[in-house]
């Protein structure tokens, strides 16, 4: 995070704008944002000095050393914060460096607004690279990530992302309808993975996991035309083929909640051929085949664009 950053390409100058509009001109010039001084005092401040200058003028030594000590504690909280800031937008900075192009859509300024007033206090290393990450894909794609997950994600522990990040290696996102993301769950299978009863009821209680565990996720046949489901996992799609008037499929589902599904986002999944041949042995049937594809692109829209060349299971 010490490189410094030039403000070239759309994807930079439109993170730089909506740092500037949300925290002003603090951050500017961009190769100067790690030497960038807390030069905005807050009212409190403000306020405590012209009570010291008052103190002064009265003579009241003791008062003046108390003011003075409360001064020093805001000043010390509100330069902190600023490097807080600085660390999640540079981190932030360096993510879009790699982006070619961003969607023309402004980020929402509440959004913005909420988004700093989180980042301000968070200090862990490994939060602020999390928040960093939140940044950039919003710029990248407006309306990615709500205010809720926001807030799901401000009163997350450290422990919490990280049994997050284990049990989001298994998440699946149907491409038809990529507002939705579940885990399979059948047969035990994520126990088998290392994926414990008390992962998945911290999920639950942290806000990122749906608390049914009963849920099935159903897939009815059609009487006139076949039928495929595309399920986004990792880098690959899984394809599940249904010929007409084949049997109806059901398989048990861990639903994510919409934090949930927004957050996945962020975790870089590494499919697992094991998982996913458990998914194809509870489908497959007369009529009904399973197989994977490797994904080519995904573009600012979602749009999901795979090989055509599929492996079968």
């Amino acid at each position: 995070m010490d490189s410094l950053i030039k403000i070239e390409g759309k994807p930079l100058e439109k993170l730089i704008d909506v740092v500037s509009n949300a925290v002003g001109n603090l951050l500017k010039p961009w190769q100067t944002i790690r030497e960038a001084k807390a030069q905005a005092k807050s009212d409190s401040i403000i306020a405590i000095e012209q009570a010291k200058t008052n103190a002064i003028i009265e003579g009241d030594t003791d008062k003046v050393q108390y003011l003075e000590a409360i001064n020093e504690r805001l000043v010390n909280k509100e330069k902190k914060r600023q490097k807080n800031i600085e660390e999640v937008v540079s981190v932030a900075g360096e993510i879009l460096e790699a982006e070619k192009d961003v969607s023309n859509e402004p980020v929402n300024s509440d959004w913005v607004t909420r988004f700093f007033d989180i980042v301000q206090d968070i200090s862990d290393d490994e939060m602020q690279h999390l928040w960093a990450q939140i940044l950039a894909g919003e710029i990248k794609r407006p309306k990615s990530y709500s205010l809720r997950t926001l807030e799901v994600l401000r009163n997350m522990t450290k422990d919490e992302a990280e049994i997050f990040q284990k049990v989001a290696q298994y998440a699946l996102v149907p491409i038809e309808n990529n507002s939705m993301a579940f885990i399979y769950s059948g047969n035990y299978v994520l126990k088998k993975y290392g994926v414990t009863y008390s992962d998945i009821t911290k999920l639950v209680e942290t806000g990122l996991l749906q608390s049914d565990d009963s849920t099935t996720t159903n897939i009815y046949s059609d009487n006139k035309s076949d039928k495929k489901i595309e399920l986004v996992y990792g880098d690959i799609v899984i394809i599940i083929l249904q010929k007409y008037n084949a049997v109806n499929i059901s398989f048990p589902v861990r639903l994510l909640t919409t934090a949930g599904k927004e957050l996945v986002q962020l975790i870089s999944i590494t499919p697992n051929i094991e998982y996913i041949k458990e998914l194809a042995s509870t489908i497959k049937r007369e009529g009904v085949t399973v197989g994977y594809s490797k994904i080519i692109s995904i573009d600012e829209k979602g749009i999901v664009q795979y090989a055509k060349t599929t492996t079968e299971l």
